[in-house]
């Protein structure tokens, strides 16, 4: 079960309980589910109800992944793999230095026509600020960075990747970036 952290209900038990062996990968220290705008009220009502007897009944709510109650139900038989192939070492090396004391491995050699230089780039955004859960600044400055990687032919048939820390900014980026004709955004 891959990604067991982004698991966010209890909806993967039923193939849990029909496996007779379970791997579930994922790490505590990447983002958990949330539960915001659910009935908090009537969850705690169904707990009461149908979980109260249940061996770690209190570890399954929706605020809760599949990943979060592994560690709980098998604490103590987790493996840490150290090996990484997915992302660059250059963009590994943060969290990597800061939540894994630099044990993880970098595996991922990019090709020629993969690399980046650098990989990674921050942009401080003059005027951005917060209003509520949005950064506007930020999101006009996501899209107008996207557009000008777009008229750059060195990046022709290259994905871009976007992180804001704000999903409600994120939810701003894919409309304005349609709205201007970037039709792949999502």
């Amino acid at each position: 079960m891959p990604k067991g952290y982004s698991q966010s209900d209890i909806w993967a038990l039923p193939a849990l309980l029909r496996g007779r062996k379970v791997l579930i990968v994922g790490d505590h220290k990447q983002v958990s589910p949330s539960a915001v705008g659910m009935a908090e009220e009537r969850i705690k009502e169904l707990i009461s109800r149908f979980l109260t007897n249940q061996p770690h009944g209190s570890e399954m709510t929706p605020d809760k992944s599949i990943y979060d109650l592994a560690r709980v139900v098998f604490a103590g038989n987790s493996v840490m793999l150290k090996e990484h192939f997915r992302c660059v070492p250059a963009i590994i090396e943060f969290s990597n230095r800061e939540f894994y004391q630099n044990d993880i491995r970098p595996l991922r050699v990019p090709k020629a026509n993969e690399r980046l230089d650098p990989p990674l780039v921050d942009v401080f955004v003059k005027g951005g600020h917060r209003n509520g859960d949005v950064n506007a600044g930020e999101a006009k400055a996501i899209v107008d960075e996207i557009e000008t990687i777009l008229t750059d032919p060195q990046f022709d048939g290259r994905s871009i990747g976007v992180v804001t820390l704000l999903v409600a900014t994120q939810n701003d980026v894919g409309p304005d970036a349609q709205s201007r004709g970037l039709s792949d955004a999502n």
